[in-house]
């Protein structure tokens, strides 16, 4: 999944990254790639980056809801994903 998170094409990210709930708590390699899609160009890979995300029970949500205010173009859903 991480090699699909960093496709070329969005519609391609956004998938992986959909398909990557649940998991990234388990592979850290995967939730790293997670947290990158959370600065992707497309506004749809960053609100399923922000679901999943949001989804964990790991720690490591905590400091992530900054990094999406960073990359915010005024998009709402991605802030409520979080």
């Amino acid at each position: 999944l991480t090699t699909v998170i960093r496709d070329a094409d969005p519609q391609v990210r956004r998938q992986g990254v959909r398909l990557s709930r649940g998991l990234v708590d388990e592979e850290p390699s995967l939730r790293a790639a997670v947290v990158q899609a959370l600065g992707d160009a497309d506004s749809a890979v960053r609100f399923e980056a922000a679901i999943a995300i949001g989804s964990s029970r790991s720690e490591f949500v905590d400091g992530v809801g900054e990094q999406l205010a960073k990359c915010d173009d005024g998009n709402a859903w991605d802030a409520v994903a979080v």
